[in-house]
């Protein structure tokens, strides 16, 4: 893909995170707002990838128009993915009710921690546990407002749900790292905490991973494009 693409899809995540930036301004932490966007972003992605795989699956298995979202039953698939959420709890149902729904902040609680006990006994029970831990979704950082401490979440919701990722493998962007590195850069670094994080921007992760696969051959060139502005 060309340079000219992957800055059109960076600019347009850029200005979404603005956009939540400025609804928020002067009311979460710079700290905070970061993990509360990166929270809901990769919620939104748990969740899309659950109903993709699981549609799928029905509809190689001969099932027409299944749609996992619109199920009530309490259908269980942490055989399939490792974890599982049920309709009710979907992204887009939370979402879609987010304007009227008083008790998001808790709902959004029960969501995570429902994902995080759908790994109990599983192989990947260690990568989900704590996985939300940073997203307090009745956290007085939000607002000492209970009112305010629903509305919030549903702000961050509404606008992630606008970011139009489709199909997560159609970007040539890597999304999550792309925002964390400017979520990181421009808001949890004004607020003076770093945490001693890192990211690798992924241009660099991909030339070093053609070094591993081609060993010595491209060392020098390798350089230089590291040192590229």
């Amino acid at each position: 893909m060309s340079p000219q693409t992957k800055q059109a899809e960076r600019d347009k995540l850029h200005r979404t995170l603005d956009e939540i930036a400025n609804d928020l301004r002067g009311k979460v932490d710079g700290w905070d707002f970061k993990a509360y966007v990166l929270g809901t972003l990769f919620y939104r992605y748990l969740c899309e990838h659950l109903v993709h795989v699981i549609n799928s699956e029905q509809l190689a298995a001969g099932v027409e128009n299944f749609d996992y979202a619109k199920l009530d039953d309490d259908e269980h698939y942490t055989e399939t993915l490792g974890y599982y959420i049920l309709p009710f709890r979907l992204f887009d149902a939370l979402e879609a009710d987010s304007k009227k729904n008083e008790d998001l902040n808790i709902d959004l609680s029960d969501a995570f921690r429902a994902v995080e006990e759908s790994t109990v006994s599983t192989d990947s029970a260690d990568d989900f546990a704590g996985l939300f831990q940073d997203f307090d979704a009745s956290s007085n950082r939000l607002s000492g407002n209970v009112k305010e401490r629903s509305e919030r979440p549903g702000s961050i919701m509404r606008a992630v749900k606008k970011l139009e990722l489709g199909d997560f493998s159609d970007t040539t962007i890597d999304v999550f790292g792309d925002a964390y590195d400017y979520l990181h850069r421009t808001y949890a670094s004004n607020a003076g905490r770093s945490g001693g994080e890192h990211f690798t921007p992924q241009e660099s992760s991909e030339v070093l991973s053609e070094v591993a696969e081609n060993k010595a051959k491209l060392i020098h060139r390798t350089y230089a494009a590291l040192r590229a502005p």
